[in-house]
């Protein structure tokens, strides 16, 4: 999430949209989960895209093209998979140290002696991928309750796209013609908007398929899926050429004054065209901060806490009932504070430090 890395050249990649799109998407999660939590409707795209889902589809299209670029300039999977878990885990595991040692002692509603056990099982499984959303006595009485940081529900998934995307872009490199890694690629996408459109026509509504704690056939999973994919699509076709802004906007403003039963599968492409012609576009002002302070991660992984603590000390401790867009603004500067936190002092010295770790090893 932090460069293009195309051929475009250092200027270039310097000045793209990637991430300011990727912090938009982080802030429109958040901005869905403020009316969640709070038992609110929330605001909607084309009819039926729910602001928190269409932030996560914003992430995954630009996600999807930067990991597959990635790949393609490394074709090494061990070094691939390393870049991708020392992004991914040291600010996972602060946001979870901040949830267990300062939120639940702090918040819980039973003894600590009692809250400990279940403290440790939160952190174990969510560090093995296997998400777990509850601390013990913590939020219990929230209008949203027994939730601590549901934005986890991603992360597994997002491990599994890793692999994904490494693997189906390995073989696609095996192929010579760049028409038929192109085409490969479309259909690898096209078979998972297919499997989404299976999933919500076919499938009974109650039918699940949980493994390690995730939902495997859930609408949301298979609804995020196909935009992590077309933004590896784009990578593999070298199509960037054909985004353009104006036009994205006058099929997104037409789409979304469709109403019909498949406009789901219609968002998938208008969305990600959408997206990417943002994506590429030069922002210099607004990239360079961005790039300066990435926080795009950390507004994700505290959001949804910073939001249950202020709902539980004003809303239910203190009973101030106001809207969710002020509990959102309040929210906001809180989590942008913890976020630029976690990129100066985790994230960037991390990434440093272990890198700088395995180079002496390699030499």
């Amino acid at each position: 999430m932090q460069a293009l890395g195309d051929a475009a050249g250092a200027k270039e990649r310097a000045l793209n949209s990637f991430g300011v799109l990727q912090l938009f998407g982080a802030l429109m999660v958040m901005y869905r989960h403020q009316f969640v939590l709070m038992g609110m409707p929330g605001p909607a795209y084309m009819g039926s895209l729910a602001a928190g889902m269409a932030g996560v589809k914003v992430i995954f299209v630009g996600s999807g093209y930067l990991i597959t670029k990635s790949f393609e300039r490394d074709p090494h999977f061990g070094r691939y998979m390393r870049k991708r878990l020392v992004r991914l885990y040291p600010p996972f595991i602060a946001s979870l140290l901040f949830s267990v040692l300062i939120v639940g002692p702090l918040m819980t509603n039973i003894p600590i002696a009692a809250y400990i056990p279940g403290a440790f099982r939160y952190v174990r499984d969510n560090l093995l991928m296997n998400p777990m959303f509850a601390l013990p006595g913590v939020f219990t009485d929230n209008p949203y309750p027994n939730a601590v940081n549901g934005s986890y529900w991603t992360m597994p998934l997002v491990v599994v796209l890793y692999v994904v995307i490494a693997a189906v872009t390995w073989l696609l490199l095996k192929i010579k013609s760049q028409k038929v890694r192109t085409a490969v690629s479309g259909l690898v996408a096209a078979a998972f908007m297919a499997g989404y459109w299976a999933q919500t026509r076919l499938l009974p509504a109650d039918y699940r398929m949980i493994v390690w704690g995730t939902d495997w056939v859930s609408t949301a999973v298979w609804s995020a899926v196909p935009y992590y994919l077309i933004g590896s699509f784009v990578a593999v076709s070298g199509w960037e050429k054909y985004f353009n802004l104006p036009a994205a906007a006058l099929i997104a403003v037409f789409a979304s004054g469709i109403k019909y039963r498949g406009m789901d599968l219609v968002a998938m492409p208008v969305v990600s065209y959408l997206i990417l012609s943002l994506c590429f576009c030069e922002t210099p002002f607004l990239s360079a901060w961005v790039k300066k302070h990435p926080i795009s991660y950390g507004v994700y992984l505290y959001g949804f806490v910073v939001q249950q603590i202020l709902l539980q000390l004003l809303w239910v401790r203190a009973g101030i009932q106001v809207s969710p867009n002020i509990y959102f603004a309040a929210s906001l500067v809180l989590t942008v504070a913890l976020s630029l936190v976690s990129c100066h002092l985790v994230e960037k010295p991390s990434t440093r430090w272990l890198n700088g770790l395995w180079k002496k090893e390699k030499e």
